[in-house]
C-alpha cells in the first residue's frame, strides 16, 4: 500500500479532484465542475453540476442546468474524453469512465454490484485504474438480499394483522427500493419530500408506489417512510406507537436506542464493506486508488492481489502519517 496526496492525475486538496480538467468528483467546489455520482450529497452550486440525465430529471429545478448526460455518451471535458455509466446503486446513479493521461480511469464511489431494484445492472468495462469511495470499506454492512428479506418480513407481519411499521431512512434513494418492495399490498405513507421523489420516479416508469400524505389517524394495516433527520415530527399521532426500523449507512445499537426503533440495518446504497472487494474482482484494475476512513482497511484486505493499492489521503492527514 502506497499512501499518496496526489496520483493518476487525482488529487485530494479539499475533496477529490482532478485539477487539470477543474473537475470535482463528489465534492463541494467553490469553482469548477461537480460531477455528482448519485441523489445524495448535493453540492451547494447546482449550476455547475456534471451528472446523469435521469439524475438531472429526478433533481428537476434544483439542478439548474446541469451538464446532464445520457449514459455511454462519450464527451470532451477539458483535457479528457470522458463517458457516464450505469453503477447499479440507484435511480440516475453512475460511474465516471475517464481517458486521464493515457490510461482510463473509473470513478466508482457509487458502484454496486448488488443492483437495487430501483437501479439498472452495474456496468462492467474496462478499466486501468479503479476510484473507490472506502468510507464504508472496514464497516459490517447488510446487503440488498438483507433489505428486501426484512421489509417482506415486516409486511407480511402486518398483513397478518400486525402493527403497522414506521421506516426511518437515512437516503432517499434507499426509501424509494423499500417502497418499491413493499409494492402495492399495503398503503404508504411518507414526508412531502419523499412524496414528491416517488411522483419523479413513477413519471420515469420506475416501479414505485404511490406514497400518501401522512396524517395523524392512519389505517392500522399500514407503512409510513420517513427522513431519518425529520424523526421528531413524528412524535404524535398513530405512528408514535408503531415498531420503528432505522436504516442508515452506520448502524448499531446506539442508533436504534437514540431513535426509539425496535432494531436497525446498516445499509448503504453504495458498495461497502466486503463489496469493495467484489468491485476490485469484478474490473480487475492494475491500480486501485481508494479513499475515505475505510481505505487503508480495504487496501491491506488487498496486499496480495493482483492490484497495486494506493491510499489516496489530504494534506493533513498526509502530514500525519
Amino acid at each position: 500500500m502506497r499512501i499518496v496526496h496526489e496520483v493518476f492525475g487525482l488529487q485530494a486538496t479539499g475533496g477529490l479532484n482532478i485539477p487539470s480538467a477543474s473537475l470535482w468528483l463528489d465534492g463541494f467546489p467553490r469553482q469548477g465542475i461537480a460531477f455528482r455520482s448519485d441523489l445524495e450529497r448535493l453540492p451547494r452550486r447546482l449550476h455547475r453540476l456534471l451528472c446523469s440525465a435521469p439524475l438531472a430529471e429526478l433533481l428537476a429545478k434544483r439542478a439548474g442546468q446541469p451538464l446532464a448526460m445520457p449514459y455511454g455518451t462519450p464527451f470532451n471535458l477539458g483535457p479528457m474524453t470522458v463517458e457516464l455509466l450505469q453503477a447499479g446503486s440507484g435511480l440516475g446513479a453512475s460511474l465516471l469512465r475517464m481517458q486521464l493521461n493515457d490510461r482510463s480511469v473509473l470513478y466508482a464511489a457509487a458502484a454496486q454490484p448488488d443492483r437495487l431494484p430501483t437501479s439498472s445492472p452495474l456496468a462492467v468495462v474496462p478499466a486501468d485504474i479503479l476510484v473507490l469511495d472506502a468510507s464504508l470499506g472496514g464497516e459490517p454492512q447488510s446487503s440488498c438480499q438483507d433489505l428486501c428479506l426484512s421489509v417482506e418480513a415486516h409486511v407480511q407481519r402486518t398483513g397478518s394483522g400486525g402493527a403497522g411499521v414506521v421506516w426511518l431512512v437515512e437516503r432517499r434513494a434507499v426509501a424509494m427500493d423499500i417502497a418499491h418492495m413493499v409494492g402495492d399490498r399495503l398503503p404508504l405513507y411518507g414526508a412531502h419530500g419523499l412524496r414528491d421523489l416517488a411522483r419523479r420516479y413513477q413519471h420515469m416508469e420506475v416501479a414505485v408506489p404511490r406514497i400518501r400524505t401522512f396524517r395523524q389517524s392512519l389505517p392500522e394495516m399500514a407503512h409510513v417512510l420517513w427522513p431519518l433527520d425529520r424523526v421528531s415530527t413524528l412524535a404524535s399521532g398513530a405512528a408514535a406507537s408503531w415498531p420503528r426500523l432505522v436504516v442508515k449507512e452506520r448502524c448499531d445499537e446506539t442508533d436504534v436506542a437514540r431513535f426509539g426503533a425496535a432494531t436497525g440495518l446498516a445499509f448503504s446504497a453504495r458498495a461497502s464493506g466486503r463489496a469493495l472487494d467484489r468491485l476490485i474482482d469484478l474490473y480487475k484494475p492494475a491500480d486501485v486508488v481508494a479513499f475515505g476512513a475505510g481505505a487503508a482497511d480495504l487496501c491491506r484486505r488487498q496486499a496480495d492481489g493482483d492490484a497495486r493499492m494506493w491510499h489516496l489521503v489530504d494534506d493533513v492527514q498526509l502530514s500525519l502519517v
